[in-house]
């Protein structure tokens, strides 16, 4: 894949221009044919950009880069719904074709964790040095536990 151009547009405009998605897509459908979009950032943004390129049938890719786990599907987190299927975004993707993906069933999988991730940005903000310690003895636990019944990374 090649492309022509590429548009970075960032909330306060620290990297790229400032301003939404959606203005910035809707100024390059403007000026010309798009062919390719692929969208990475929040889901309603994704959603917005969805919404705006599927009606003129623009090919249009997003990144779900939902709560992962496991990074095997096992533990379900990453559940999707694309093409009314269940995928997993640890392996079935994180690439979507938008038009496929079912966006509000996904923003209501993800508010199921809002509170947890809460805690752990709480966590992490009061005590960065005592969380990553933490969450590297956690890690180690659950390697050492893999290990003792033969499970292993490769």
């Amino acid at each position: 894949m090649v492309s022509d151009e590429t548009h970075v547009v960032t909330d306060d405009g620290s990297y790229g221009t400032k301003g939404l998605v959606t203005d910035k897509l809707k100024e390059v459908m403007a000026a010309g044919k798009v062919d390719y979009v692929l969208a990475v950032g929040p889901v309603p943004m994704m959603r917005a950009v969805a919404n705006m390129t599927g009606p003129e049938k623009i090919k249009t890719i997003v990144s779900l880069n939902s709560i992962m786990v496991d990074g095997t599907g096992m533990c379900g987190g990453c559940r999707v719904l694309v093409n009314n299927s269940s995928q997993f975004a640890c392996v079935d993707g994180p690439e979507f074709d938008a038009t496929q993906v079912n966006f509000e069933v996904l923003m209501q999988r993800n508010n199921m964790y809002r509170e947890q991730e809460k805690m752990s940005i709480d966590r992490l903000q009061a005590d960065p040095a005592g969380e990553l310690d933490r969450l590297r003895l956690k890690n180690h636990k659950y390697e050492c536990a893999a290990e003792a019944v033969g499970v292993t990374n490769e």
